[in-house]
């Protein structure tokens, strides 16, 4: 009686698994764009079309291509990044009438990192939720004399930090797009998310 009754468990697993959604697969883009380029309309609008990202392609720098797949309500996270070390400050130590400088090493992350999360929606459609960061600029370090008769240096990033959270809800095909500042006046990074499965 107890085997029958587990049998029955599995099989009702086995059926609801079998009505689950499968797998849904997305691609994140990011452009770095001059911002006195004319943007595809859909792309300003949050709902870009097939021809509104390829017209991405050639106005703007690539920063960012990656499709994923996951379940529904699964928290998918990618990253890729690097971790640079630099010289970020010194301090002066006295100890037994002897005095020295000390540097004080820090550790940067630059790189990108996406976590998205999709959701049941109406009509066959997905609520996807994403969050992106983004490194811009030159990854190089910039040295900053310091001290009374500069001849020490500090480094300084160059490069600076785009984050953007994004949601909407997205049939097969369909997208999102944002526009956020990319760490100049003069450029823009442009993010697009796609529902590819």
């Amino acid at each position: 009686a107890a085997q029958a009754e587990n049998m029955e468990k599995v099989r009702a697993g086995m059926k609801q698994i079998a009505r689950d959604p499968a797998p849904i697969t997305v691609r994140v883009r990011a452009w770095i764009v001059n911002s006195s380029v004319t943007l595809p309309e859909g792309v300003i609008d949050g709902k870009p079309t097939a021809a509104d990202l390829g017209a991405m392609e050639s106005i703007g720098a690539a920063a960012l291509d990656r499709s994923t797949a996951g379940m529904v309500g699964q928290s998918i996270d990618f990253m890729d990044l690097a971790l640079a070390a630099h010289l970020r400050d010194y301090q002066t130590m006295l100890a037994q009438q002897a005095s020295g400088i000390d540097p004080q090493v820090g550790v940067l992350a630059l790189g990108k990192q996406v976590r998205w999360i999709a959701r049941p929606a109406e009509q066959g459609k997905l609520r996807v939720e994403v969050r992106t960061a983004v490194t811009v600029g030159p990854q190089k370090f910039e040295q900053i004399p310091w001290g009374e008769e500069k001849k020490w240096n500090i480094e300084r990033s160059l490069s600076d930090l785009a984050q953007a959270d994004m949601a909407g809800e997205l049939g097969l095909g369909e997208g999102i797009s944002t526009i956020c500042p990319a760490g100049s006046e003069d450029s823009l990074l442009v993010m697009t998310v796609e529902r590819i499965k």
